[in-house]
């Protein structure tokens, strides 16, 4: 499959790198059940596939910038969004560290 994103075209392949991806962005196994979950794992797909491409802070900033770590769950509580956005810092983190 192909997606254009800003006039770049990208092959889109399942791969361990995209699994991977996924895992870290949210801490657990790969299984993917919930839209949330099939959409993290879309990302994860558009960066594993592209990844000498979208390798650069300025695209991770863009690709931050547009997630919505808003929750849906009517159980959350403090403690579980604080737990959340510490997962995606230390995701961010890691991608920072590793450009």
């Amino acid at each position: 499959m192909q997606i254009t994103i800003k006039n770049e075209t990208i092959q889109l392949k399942n791969s361990m790198r995209a699994i991977m991806c996924y895992e870290q962005i949210t801490g657990k196994p790969f299984s993917p059940v919930t839209m949330t979950e099939m959409v993290i794992y879309f990302y994860s797909t558009i960066i594993a596939s592209n990844l000498e491409s979208v390798a650069s802070e300025k695209v991770y900033k863009d690709c931050f910038s547009m997630m919505d770590l808003t929750t849906l769950k009517t159980d959350d509580t403090p403690a579980s969004v604080s737990m959340l956005v510490e997962k995606v810092n230390a995701f961010q983190n890691n991608l920072r560290n590793s450009i």
